[in-house]
């Protein structure tokens, strides 16, 4: 009976750990992916001057603007990220990509099917953002004078299909990654 009880705990910690692993895994795309982005911006500012505005708004696990984001746009039955996977390199159309920029020009390539969706919205020095995005409860506040100009990416993602998102920022102003309900 003790033996029996003992591998019942241990297996009941196994499992467990293997849960946290796989979720980390789901953060850990969406951690490549708008570093990815940040790079293709940077290229893309290089080729053209400016910062590519590929999205129609900015989405966050708060928002209702899940309808922004890349690829589950392209999908017809649904808009909302989950726990499933959808394939990158599909068209955006003109309502989620409104600056005729589609995400499958840009020079982002995922190494396979991704489980969030993603948005980068740009803008010009003296502009301030007008996005919101809340991290851990509180609204991000960005730099009241911009001088040069500027992107925002968001991954969000709901990884164990609970109906709470999990949302990563990345931004020009900072090298530093802000995620919010990391796991959820």
């Amino acid at each position: 009976m003790v033996v029996v009880v003992i591998v019942a705990i241990l297996s009941m910690m196994a499992v467990v750990g293997y849960r946290k692993l796989v979720s980390s895994s789901h953060g850990a795309e969406a951690i490549h992916m708008v570093n990815a982005i940040r790079v293709a911006q940077e290229a893309f500012r290089a080729e053209s001057g400016t910062y590519a505005n590929l999205s129609s708004g900015l989405a966050s696990g708060q928002s209702t603007n899940h309808g922004a984001l890349y690829p589950h746009v392209s999908m017809a039955s649904s808009r909302q990220p989950g726990n499933y996977k959808v394939g990158w390199g599909g068209t955006c159309g003109t309502t989620a990509c409104p600056n005729g920029i589609e995400w499958s020009a840009f020079p982002v390539h995922a190494d396979g099917s991704t489980m969030f969706g993603y948005t980068t919205v740009a803008g010009f020095a003296g502009v301030a953002p007008t996005a919101t995005v809340a991290i851990n409860g509180s609204n991000v506040v960005w730099p009241s004078t911009i001088p040069a100009d500027w992107y925002l990416i968001t991954a969000v993602g709901d990884t164990d299909g609970n109906g709470t998102f999990t949302t990563i920022l990345g931004t020009s102003f900072t090298n530093d990654l802000m995620t919010d309900l990391d796991g959820e």
